[in-house]
Order: C-alpha cells, then sequence, then structure tokens
C-alpha cells in the first residue's frame, strides 16, 4: 500500500513564500480603502405646522444629497421611527431631530433640529357671553351675545336650535331676535378649527298654565250664580321675580265670548290654598328604605325638620295671603299654584286671559257655564203589556237640577197619585187608558210624559184526564187545553217545561200514586196566568197488592202425589200456570191448584198468577220452585255385599210373589228373605202406603226385580 508522504518546504522556499503573501494582502487591503463617492448631507428641512391647537396634522420634508443608494430618514435616530419617505405626516406640535443614512449606513453630517408648532387653543371668553330674554312668551326678541379666543382670526359664529329649525352664522357673534329655545353654539376660524359652547338657553318669558279645578252650573235660567276655580300651574321662574320686579304689574281680563264684551265686574279673587302658612323650617316625615313613615314607640310618625324651599325661593309671600277684590291690579302677581276663583257667572262661554305688562302671561283658559236646573229630563219604566189584575209599579227616572218636589199621575183625566213612583192593580177596565205623570221643580218648571195602557187578558188553561182511576204501572192520557196569545209556555205537575202554540197538548203519564195534575207554571205571549186562571184534575192510583204463591211439595215427591201452589188469598179472581201450562184452582178454594205432571229428579218450574182485585186491577206474580220427584228402585241385589241389599227402607212397604202371598210387610225395608231363605231371582209386587198432605192413606203399587 502507497502512503501519504508530507510536504516540506525547505526555510529559504518559506520565507520566500511569505513574503510574497504579504505584499499581495497588502495589495488588496489599499485597493479597497481607496473612497470612490461624496458625503452623505441634509441640504433642506421644509415644515408644515399644526392647522389647530392639540391636533396632529404638522409634517415635515428632509432634502438631502451624496451619499450612495437609497436613502433612510428617521427622527429618532433610527430606534423605531425608520422610512424611505422623505416627508413625516401627521405629527403634533414638538422640536424633531432629523437623520439620513446612506445604503452603505453612512450617516456624515446627517443631524439636524427642527420644530413644528400650533395655534393656541380656540376658545369662548366666558366674560363676553350674554344672554337675553324673549320679552313676551312667543316672541322673537331674545338675544345671544358671544367672543371667541385663540386660534387664528377672522372667526365665523354659528347657532343652531336644537331641533335644526333655526340656523344663523355671522362674524361678529351677536345674534337679535331669536325666539325662546335652546341654541347649540360654535365657533369656526380661519384655520377651519371648530369648537363648542354649552348650550345656552334664551329663555321664554313666563307663561302660566291653569288647571281647571271646579265648574258649577247655573240652577235657572237667568241666573247669575255660577263659579269657576283655576289652579295656576308652572310659575317656577316667576316666583323669583315677584319681588324684585316692583315696577310690573299684573292684572286679568275676563271677556264673554257669547256676547263679545268685557266683564267688568264680578267676583274675582286670588287665593292660595296650597301653603297658608310659611316657614323658614318646616317638620316632614322620616321615611325608611321603602319610602314608608318611621313610627316611634308611641305610634308617632318621626319627623324632622327641613328647609321650606317655598320659603327660600320667594314664593306665596305671607303679605300675598289676603283677597285681590277686583281684576285690575295686583302688583305682587299670580303666586305658584294660587287658585283664581270667579263667581257670579251666567249661562255663557268666556275667556280668562292674565297679563304682565302688556304681555300675556297666560294660555287662554276659555270655559263655558251651562245650565242645568231649567229643564228637567223624564222618562217612565217600560210597563207595557199590563196583564189584567196584575200590581204594577210605574217608577219615573227625573234628572233635575234643583230636584222636582211635587208629583201628579193623571188616569183618563182623573188624578190618581201623588207620588213620584206610582203602585196600581190594574184590570181591563184600563185597557187603552191615557196615563199622564207630571213633575215641577223650584224653579217652576213642568216636565210630563205620557203613555197609553194596553192591560191583556191572562190566559187559561184546562187539565182533563182520560182515566180517573189507574191500577199502578198503568197510563192515562192528560190533556192541556190552552186559552189565550200563542205561543204558550207551561209546565204540567211532574213534567218539563213546554212551549206550543196549539190550544191542547195531550200527554201520556203513569203516576206512581194518586195525583192532582196541574198547570204549575203558564204563560202566553203576553201575560202569566194565575191560579185562579187555572182548572187541574186528578188521577187516582191502586197500588200494586203484596202478592206470593205457597208452593207444598209433598216428602216425598214421588210420582203420583200432588203438588199444592196456594195464591195470596184476598182477590176477586185467580188463574195459575206452572211451567205455562193453566192449573185447575180447587172447586172448593178458588185459590188453591193442585198439579202432579213434574219430571223425575230436580226441576225448576215457573208458577205464574194472575189475580184481580176488588178495583178490577189485574196483576201478576211469578215465582220459581225448585222440586225433586223421587224415583223408586226396579231393581235390588240382596247378596250382602253391602250395595243394594235393601229395598225401600223407610217406608211403609209390602212385598208380594206372583200367587199374592205377603212376602214382606214392615218399613225396615225387605232383605229379600222369606221365611228365613232368599227368594229366587224374578219380578215380584210392591205396595207402598205414604199419607197425603190431608193425612189420607195414597196406596203406590210398582214391580222390583230381584237379581243376585
Amino acid at each position: 500500500m502507497k502512503k501519504n508522504v508530507p510536504f516540506f518546504l525547505s526555510s529559504n522556499k518559506h520565507q520566500a513564500v511569505t513574503s510574497r503573501l504579504r505584499q499581495l494582502f497588502l495589495g488588496i487591503a489599499l485597493f479597497c480603502i481607496v473612497p470612490l463617492w461624496a458625503a452623505v448631507q441634509i441640504n433642506s428641512v421644509n415644515t408644515s405646522h399644526v392647522s389647530c391647537n392639540g391636533l396632529s396634522d404638522g409634517s415635515i420634508t428632509i432634502v438631502a444629497t451624496g451619499g450612495s443608494g437609497v436613502f433612510q430618514y428617521s427622527l429618532d435616530n433610527f430606534v423605531n421611527s425608520i422610512q424611505s419617505n422623505s416627508t413625516f405626516i401627521n405629527l403634533p406640535a414638538t422640536n424633531y431631530s432629523v437623520y439620513v443614512r446612506d445604503a452603505n449606513n453612512h450617516t456624515d453630517n446627517t443631524w439636524q433640529t427642527v420644530s413644528i408648532t400650533q395655534p393656541l387653543p380656540l376658545t369662548f371668553n366666558p366674560t363676553k357671553d350674554f344672554i337675553q330674554s324673549v320679552s313676551c312668551h312667543g316672541a322673537s326678541t331674545g338675544k345671544i351675545r358671544i367672543e371667541a379666543d385663540g386660534g387664528n382670526a377672522p372667526y365665523l359664529y354659528i347657532i343652531n336650535s336644537l331641533d335644526g329649525s333655526i340656523s344663523y352664522s355671522n362674524t361678529v357673534g351677536v345674534f337679535d331676535n331669536l325666539p325662546a329655545t335652546t341654541y347649540f353654539v360654535q365657533v369656526k376660524d380661519a384655520n377651519g378649527c371648530i369648537t363648542n359652547h354649552a348650550d345656552m338657553v334664551v329663555p321664554q318669558a313666563e307663561l302660566l298654565e291653569a288647571e281647571l279645578m271646579s265648574k258649577t252650573k247655573i240652577v235657572c235660567k237667568g241666573n247669575m250664580t255660577a263659579s269657576v276655580r283655576f289652579k295656576i300651574k308652572g310659575r317656577t321662574e316667576a316666583c323669583g321675580l315677584l319681588k324684585a320686579d316692583t315696577t310690573a304689574y299684573y292684572s286679568a281680563k275676563l271677556y264673554n265670548i257669547t256676547t263679545g264684551v268685557d266683564v267688568l265686574e264680578g267676583e274675582f279673587t286670588v287665593t292660595n290654598q296650597l301653603h297658608p302658612v310659611l316657614t323658614k323650617n318646616i317638620q316632614v316625615p322620616v321615611l325608611d328604605e321603602f319610602g314608608n313613615p318611621v313610627i316611634n314607640e308611641a305610634g308617632n310618625p318621626v319627623k324632622k325638620t327641613v328647609k321650606d324651599t317655598l320659603y327660600a325661593e320667594g314664593c306665596h309671600e305671607p303679605t300675598k295671603m289676603g283677597v285681590v277684590p277686583a281684576y285690575t291690579v295686583d302688583k305682587k302677581g299670580f303666586d305658584c299654584d294660587d287658585y283664581i276663583s270667579i263667581g257670579k257667572l251666567g249661562e255663557y262661554a268666556y275667556r280668562l286671559e292674565l297679563y304682565r305688562r302688556n304681555c300675556q302671561i297666560g294660555t287662554k283658559f276659555e270655559f263655558v257655564i251651562e245650565r242645568s236646573g231649567d229643564i228637567p229630563t223624564l222618562s217612565l219604566n217600560g210597563v207595557n203589556p199590563i196583564c189584567d189584575g196584575s200590581s204594577e209599579v210605574i217608577k219615573a227616572t227625573i234628572v233635575a237640577t234643583p230636584a222636582t218636589t211635587t208629583y201628579k199621575w193623571i188616569l183618563n183625566e182623573t188624578t190618581i197619585a201623588t207620588t213620584k213612583d206610582l203602585t196600581r192593580v190594574f184590570t181591563m177596565d184600563d185597557n187603552q187608558g191615557k196615563l199622564k205623570f207630571e213633575a215641577k221643580n223650584t224653579c217652576g218648571t213642568v216636565v210630563s210624559n205620557e203613555i197609553a195602557l194596553s192591560v191583556l187578558p191572562r190566559p187559561t188553561g184546562i187539565v182533563t184526564t182520560e182515566k180517573g182511576y189507574l191500577c199502578q204501572g198503568q197510563s192515562s192520557n192528560v190533556t192541556a187545553f190552552l186559552a189565550g196569545k200563542a205561543p204558550f209556555t207551561y209546565t204540567l205537575t211532574g213534567n218539563t217545561e213546554q212551549t206550543t202554540s196549539n190550544v191542547s197538548e195531550t200527554v201520556s203519564m203513569s203516576p206512581a200514586s194518586t195525583i192532582d195534575i196541574t198547570f204549575e207554571s203558564l204563560s202566553d205571549a203576553n201575560c202569566v196566568a194565575t191560579p185562579a186562571d187555572i182548572t187541574g184534575t186528578s188521577i187516582t192510583v191502586y197500588p200494586a197488592p203484596s202478592i206470593d204463591i205457597t208452593v207444598n211439595v209433598p216428602s216425598p215427591m214421588v210420582s203420583g202425589r200432588y203438588v199444592t201452589a196456594t195464591v195470596t188469598p184476598g182477590f176477586v179472581d185467580y188463574s195459575l200456570w206452572i211451567n205455562n201450562q193453566e192449573i185447575e184452582a180447587l172447586a172448593t178454594e178458588e185459590n188453591v191448584f193442585k198439579s202432579k205432571n213434574f219430571v223425575y229428579g230436580l226441576s225448576s218450574n215457573i208458577f205464574d198468577t194472575k189475580v184481580e182485585d176488588t178495583n178490577g186491577c189485574i196483576w201478576d206474580f211469578s215465582k220459581t220452585e225448585d222440586i225433586t220427584v223421587v224415583l223408586f228402585p226396579n231393581v235390588f241385589t240382596p247378596n250382602n255385599d253391602g250395595v243394594n241389599d235393601v229395598f225401600l227402607e223407610g217406608y211403609n212397604l209390602k212385598v208380594f210373589d206372583r200367587l199374592g202371598t205377603v212376602l214382606y210387610s214392615g218399613t225396615k225395608g225387605w232383605n229379600g228373605i222369606y221365611n228365613g231363605v232368599t227368594v229366587n231371582k224374578g219380578v215380584y209386587l210392591y205396595t207402598v202406603d205414604i199419607l197425603d198432605e190431608n193425612g189420607d192413606t195414597v196406596i203406590i203399587k210398582n214391580t222390583v226385580v230381584v237379581e243376585k
């Protein structure tokens, strides 16, 4: 394998190489530091100052030359403010240091300081503000004066009403002939800077409102006795003027709208009714957090002393508590919440006007005085039609001021009562009569009302029945005959209400017991019947009797024996059916029946009876009876096996052979032995003696087969 061998220079050669390298590097270094450009230099800085105090609309423009490549500009030595645009905008007023560098970061001779300024703040001079109220309510005589400071003159003053209906502007700041309202005020300087003034209010001259508290009417035509009462409202600003404005006077004018003339005399008063006592301090209740009065241990409200604000505002001066006697002058004016009362008024329309100097200080309070007592109104309650014989109350409804005092009821020119309400029994004799009512009040006015009487006959009703007597459970047709004016509405005893236009109606009735049938109610199209108008009927109902069937079954019940059925006695006729087969009664007892036709074994048998009582009523009764018919055995086996070894034990039995020989006689039953020997197989005759229900002996004969 070939190995790498290190390369070594001799010392002389090494020195030569080293010297050559030094010369080479020195030449390169000298070449690099030779300058190839001009230095960066700021030639000029142009500024645009802030237009309005507090804005940031200033600018700086830098003009620089020299250097290499694209310049960068800064206002804080390239810490945060770095841009390639030479103009800085939106700057506030202050001092700035400007910097420029080229693409190689050379910044020779690049630093300068410049200032951006701003005008003084645009403001109003409050000492120059002036507001003048309008002279009379509703007039346009108000005035506003304002003056601006700061900014850049000249100024433009602008005012606008808040609702936008008024807008004025000028360069002097004085605005005349303004109506009362609130104005939004601005000023604009030469730079277009705008500042706002606090809203300025041109006060309205006082204008009272009045609330009509009460009004009376005259009683009789021509009277001058009515009065009105107003309460003055909304006079908060005027209250403070009362003490100082001693040259002003207040007056009231009352105008008769109906006649078109001023009222020159009458009763006119101004009084304070809400605050009759004025003090510098007053006691008011202490309230808890829920607004309820606090109560002490004694149960009394806790009070505290507070300042009487009405006293402090100058309203309701104690010297003005008297009555103003005339319409003309009250130099103290109309206070807050005063009452104005006007009397001696007639039946006219009026207008009240209040003035301060020549300015009307109140709306035109118009009112009308009415007359109430001259023409009463009268009406009578409706009483038509009136039914014959009915007691009617006829009431008069009267609206009258003053009240009526005398009354008169007149029937066919005859006075029948002098009361306000009339109670009378009307008969058919009053039909088509004229009933008149008169009433008179204290003014002497008579009012009347008249009605024509219509007295109508009442309906009548008769009830009949097809049958006057019924057996319980039977029915009878009941007919209601009606007379009057249809439709009729009626209720028969035990029935629901019916309405018909027919003069008769028939209904089937099945009363459970004797009953009286009548009209519980009856009315026609006009009137209601009374008991005197109704004729009723009655139905006698025979109650169902107590019926029973006694069934006597003989024991034992064997073929040929009779079952006896006995029906409750006391009826005039009897019939009996057993299982739908009619049975004849005994000749001697018509309520006793016998039958022997029953099937062997246990059977359910129906006994039906029909009886007639002394009233001719037929009654049915049914009863079910279980009967067991015994069948004697026809075979027995006397072989001592314990089964069927004895024949008819317990009966009076006799057993015979074919020759008639008595093989057994007794009641213990035959064991098949005769003379000690069991008889042979065969047929044997037997008889059984049984007593019937009458004690007579009944002999039953039959045969039995003996088996072994």
